[in-house]
C-alpha cells in the first residue's frame, strides 16, 4: 500500500496519459515513410512543435498532480505570490446579465 501522499503506478500512468500518447504519436511520426524523406531542418521543426505538446502535457500532469495534493492536505491552492488561490480578492464585477 502507498505511503501517504505517495501514489501508484496506475495514478501516475493516469496523471501522463496524455503526454505518452502524445510522444507516442510524434515517435510513430517520425518513423513513418512521410517524413522519410524529409530535411533535417523539417524534422527539426516537427519535434519543435510536437515536442512542445508533449512538454505542456506533462506540465498539465504535474499540475494536477499537485492539485490533488493540496486536496489531499486540505489546503487551498497557493500562487507563485503566495496568496491563497481559493478565493479573489478585490472588488465585485457586475455581470452583463445584471
Amino acid at each position: 500500500m502507498p505511503e501517504y501522499g505517495e501514489r501508484s503506478e496506475d495514478a501516475h500512468a493516469r496523471l501522463f496519459a496524455a503526454a505518452r500518447e502524445l510522444y507516442c504519436s510524434l515517435e510513430a511520426s517520425l518513423l513513418s515513410t512521410a517524413t522519410a524523406a524529409s530535411t533535417a531542418d523539417a524534422l527539426e521543426d516537427l519535434i519543435r512543435e510536437r515536442g512542445r505538446e508533449v512538454q505542456r502535457a506533462l506540465l498539465q500532469g504535474c499540475l494536477e498532480a499537485f492539485a490533488e495534493r493540496e486536496q489531499r492536505a486540505g489546503r487551498a491552492p497557493v500562487g507563485a505570490d503566495g496568496a491563497d488561490g481559493a478565493r479573489v480578492p478585490g472588488p465585485r464585477r457586475a455581470t452583463a446579465a445584471g
